[in-house]
C-alpha cells in the first residue's frame, strides 16, 4: 500500500492562513469578584489591546479542462492540496470514475489547475455545468427526492467487514484535533479524516469549504488508486450535510460519523445508500441515526444512557452546541 500522508504537505501551510493585526477588547475587571464586579458595572471601562490573531485564506481556485478548453469550476478554498481538490472535484461530479483517465495534472500558478484528460470526447460537462450553477432550495422535495436517487445509484458502498466499537469510535476526535494544524491556528476551518477500522488515521484535509475538505481527501485517494474506500470511517469536523453524504457514497465510504449533527436529506441519503451515519461524536457518546456498523453492545449502551438521563442530555446538547459553533459554520 502506498505510504501513508495524514497530514497536508507542511510547505503549503503559509499559503492556508495569514496573520493579522486585530483589537482585543474586553471588560478591564474581569479578574474582579463577582461582587467587586456588580457594584462597578455601571463605571466598568473596556480594555483594548492590540494583538496578532490568524486567519484561514479563502481565495479562488479554477480548474481547467485542457479538452475541451473549458473552465469547469471556479470554486472559493483554502489553498494547499490543490490538485488533491480537482481531482476530487471531477470525481464527485462524476467527470472520471478512477485515475486511469487522467492524462496530467498541472498547475497553473497558485490558484489554477489545468487537467488533461485520456478521453476528453467521453465527458459530459453539459451536465455538470447545470448541476453545479442552477439554483434549487433545500425545502424542494421532489428535487431532494432526485438527488438521493442520483446518489443511490452511483453509490460504491458495501458493508463493513466488521462492526466498529464505541470505544473506537470516542478516539477518534482527539485523533482528528491532533492533526488539524490549522484550526488549531485559526479556529475557523473544517477538516474531513479518514480512518480505517482499527481506528488508525489514514489520511486529513482542511479547508475553509467542508465540500472542498471532503473532495481534498478523495483526491488523494483517487491519485494513490485506492478507491472505493471499502473499510473504513471517514470523520466531519462539522455538521454532516448532503452533499458531503453523497460524495462519501461516491467514494463508497460505509461509515460516515460527525462532530455535529446531520441534515434531514443527509439522514435520507444515508439510509438509501446503506451508510452508518453518525453524529454529535464525542469522548463518551454519540448518536446512531442509521445504519449497522456500530457493535450492538455499544449502541444498546447507548440507548440505555439515553433513557436514564434524557434531561441531562437535553441539557448537554445544548452545551454541546454552543461549544463547536465555531467548527460547525462556514
Amino acid at each position: 500500500m502506498p505510504e501513508q500522508t495524514p497530514n497536508s504537505n507542511s510547505a503549503e501551510k503559509s499559503r492556508s492562513i495569514m496573520s493579522v493585526q486585530t483589537v482585543r477588547v474586553s471588560n478591564a475587571g474581569e479578574s474582579q469578584s463577582q461582587s467587586q464586579s456588580e457594584s462597578q458595572s455601571q463605571s466598568k471601562t473596556l480594555s483594548q489591546v492590540i494583538s496578532e490573531d490568524w486567519l484561514s485564506v479563502e481565495a479562488p481556485l479554477e480548474i481547467y479542462l485542457r479538452e475541451p478548453a473549458k473552465t469547469i469550476a471556479v470554486t472559493m478554498r483554502t489553498p494547499g492540496n490543490d490538485e488533491d481538490l480537482a481531482l476530487g472535484f471531477l470525481f464527485s461530479e462524476g467527470v472520471i470514475s478512477n485515475i486511469e483517465q487522467i492524462l496530467q495534472v498541472e498547475s497553473l500558478g497558485q490558484d489554477s489547475i489545468a487537467i488533461s484528460l485520456k478521453y476528453p470526447d467521453k465527458v459530459n460537462l453539459d451536465a455538470l455545468s447545470l448541476e453545479r450553477h442552477s439554483y434549487v432550495s433545500s425545502s424542494c422535495g421532489v428535487c431532494g427526492k432526485k438527488s438521493i436517487d442520483t446518489a443511490k445509484t452511483q453509490s460504491l458502498v458495501q458493508p463493513l467487514s466488521k462492526k466498529v466499537s464505541a470505544e473506537l469510535l470516542y478516539e477518534l476526535p482527539k485523533t482528528l484535533q491532533a492533526q488539524q494544524p490549522d484550526f488549531g491556528s485559526t479556529g475557523g476551518i473544517h477538516a474531513s479524516a479518514l480512518f480505517d477500522l482499527q481506528g488508525r488515521l489514514l489520511a486529513v484535509r482542511e479547508d475553509v469549504g467542508r465540500h472542498n475538505a471532503l473532495d481534498k481527501l478523495i483526491g488523494d485517494r483517487l491519485k494513490q488508486d485506492l478507491l472505493p474506500l471499502e473499510d473504513t470511517i471517514l470523520l466531519l469536523s462539522g455538521r454532516a450535510s448532503f452533499e458531503l453524504l453523497q460524495k462519501a457514497a461516491k467514494a463508497g465510504i460505509a461509515l460516515v460519523a460527525s462532530v455535529g449533527a446531520p441534515s434531514s436529506l443527509a439522514y435520507e441519503t444515508a439510509r438509501a445508500c446503506n451508510i452508518t451515519l453518525v453524529g454529535f461524536l464525542r469522548q463518551s457518546r454519540f448518536n446512531v441515526y442509521c445504519g449497522d456498523g456500530i457493535a450492538q453492545q455499544a449502541t444498546a449502551n447507548a440507548s440505555a444512557e439515553t433513557s436514564t438521563s434524557a434531561s441531562a442530555s437535553s441539557s448537554a446538547s445544548a452545551n454541546t452546541n454552543n461549544t463547536l459553533e465555531a467548527n460547525m459554520t462556514e
